[in-house]
């Protein structure tokens, strides 16, 4: 059975647990299935105007999820050498997670 991403049990539980947004767990899953899914564990780039299109939202709304995310700690974002619309993404381990989800995205 190949076709399917595999993801830490502690993120698929914090996932159940914490009070996400819609937009808030689609862009996680979204890095999921770009990350894990692919076995990049460290993390891939990825364009906020590609997630915004695969995931039906507008681009400044993808963009305002995804800062919302990495100050919770959910989402660890570097810049690297791609330009800056390209970041490299992964989902934080839950320890990192901050206690309280902001549900303003």
């Amino acid at each position: 059975m190949d076709n399917f991403t595999k993801f830490q049990n502690d993120i698929y539980d914090a996932l159940l647990s914490y009070g996400f947004t819609r937009l808030q767990l689609l862009v996680i899953l979204y890095v999921i299935r770009k990350t894990d899914g692919w076995h990049k564990p460290a993390g891939d780039y990825i364009s906020i105007r590609k997630m915004a299109k695969d995931i039906g939202v507008e681009r400044a709304s993808a963009s305002r999820t995804v800062k919302c995310l990495v100050s919770l700690g959910v989402l660890e974002v570097y810049e690297g050498d791609r330009p800056r619309t390209i970041k490299l993404m992964r989902v934080a381990s839950p320890t990192n997670w901050k206690t309280c989800v902001v549900r303003n995205t």
